[in-house]
């Protein structure tokens, strides 16, 4: 009897490409290098996850002490929305971080649990709700799509069945999705600029030259030739113009807070559960089937998308082994330490 675990994450890959399926979760083979907006969605939950368990200073803790995971401008756009990241904890009470339950995966017409296959659901964080004593189970995701008012985005996660799943598995009343999305402001001169006007001024008010007139209304170039006339060599490092354009993200956020954090609960009624547990049922036997035949189809439709190309692509097309560790290596959910966020 084939023994089958899926996750929310297997069920997606499988219907985007039973072939990427297959060297993902039965290979157990992924590119060496994560796609950049998967680094930065991984550290986001990680980082707000230890918020609701520990509070602002523990987040800010451990996203400086696990920067060094994605680039430098990356973090610092972390950094600035952590910085106005205010959901509503007054509401609600942690419960705990990354719960894991697994659950039978039942035929929606007679109620009987599959032969062989279940569902394995974790929460990002779980949460009970103060008014009435509620679970609710908090998603957080990280987009670069619009995500104020009600558009595309939106609308594709209230229908989708993860957050049904999630209510069957968990008994939890519904899901909050915390959305941030990644602003699209880019480093550039501004920040070089505001960088090299911070370093020139202290590097005045530490000579105790503040109080001179010529120092007045000069730009940072011409302040750093000034001194330099004088003997003081002003250098901008990589990590002050970073530390510049964080300040400028955060500019932004502050501003307009609703373009980068949304905060919303989504309660499933009764046809939104049983649709789902339809589709869980169908997607489940597919695979199920798969497994038993060794039928791993392509699907041609995936191999470029919005994201770029699928990372497969030169194994599909006989130009590269999914047995190169040199390409290759086992993927973080079979290598990662677990991360002590449990309450």
């Amino acid at each position: 009897m084939i023994e089958i675990t899926l996750s929310h994450s297997q069920l997606s890959t499988y219907r985007k490409c039973a072939r990427a399926y297959q060297h993902h979760y039965l290979a157990r083979r992924v590119p060496i290098r994560d796609s950049v907006s998967l680094a930065i969605g991984r550290v986001w939950d990680d980082a707000s996850g230890v918020w609701w368990k520990d509070g602002i200073d523990a987040a800010r803790t451990w996203l400086v002490s696990n920067a060094g995971s994605i680039n430098p401008e990356d973090a610092a756009k972390l950094a600035a929305i952590l910085a106005h990241y205010r959901p509503a904890r007054d509401q609600y009470a942690f419960v705990s971080n990354q719960m894991t339950v697994t659950v039978p995966i039942r035929n929606p017409e007679t109620g009987r649990p599959m032969r062989g296959v279940v569902l394995k659901c974790k929460s990002d964080t779980m949460l009970k709700r103060h008014s009435d004593g509620t679970l609710w189970v908090r998603e957080g995701k990280t987009t670069s799509k619009e995500i104020d008012g009600f558009g595309p985005y939106w609308q594709r996660l209230q229908v989708d069945s993860q957050a049904s799943w999630y209510h069957l598995a968990f008994g939890a009343e519904g899901v909050i999705y915390d959305v941030i999305r990644k602003p699209q402001i880019k480093c550039c001169g501004k920040d070089v600029t505001a960088a090299l006007r911070e370093l020139c001024t202290r590097a005045i008010e530490a000579k105790g030259w503040a109080d001179e007139k010529c120092w007045n209304r000069k730009s940072p170039e011409k302040l750093q030739e000034m001194l330099k006339e004088r003997g003081v060599e002003i250098r901008v490092p990589q990590d002050k113009v970073v530390d510049a354009y964080e300040r400028r993200v955060a500019a932004d956020v502050a501003e307009k807070p609703s373009r980068y954090l949304q905060w919303r609960e989504l309660p499933k009624t009764e046809r939104d559960l049983e649709e789902a547990a339809r589709d869980l049922y169908q997607q489940a036997r597919m695979i199920r089937e798969s497994y038993r035949h060794g039928w791993w189809p392509r699907n041609s439709s995936s191999c470029e998308s919005v994201y770029g190309t699928c990372e497969y692509m030169d194994v599909c097309c006989g130009r590269a082994s999914i047995n190169d560790d040199g390409q290759f290596m086992a993927p973080r959910w079979a290598r990662r330490r677990p991360l002590p966020l449990a309450a």
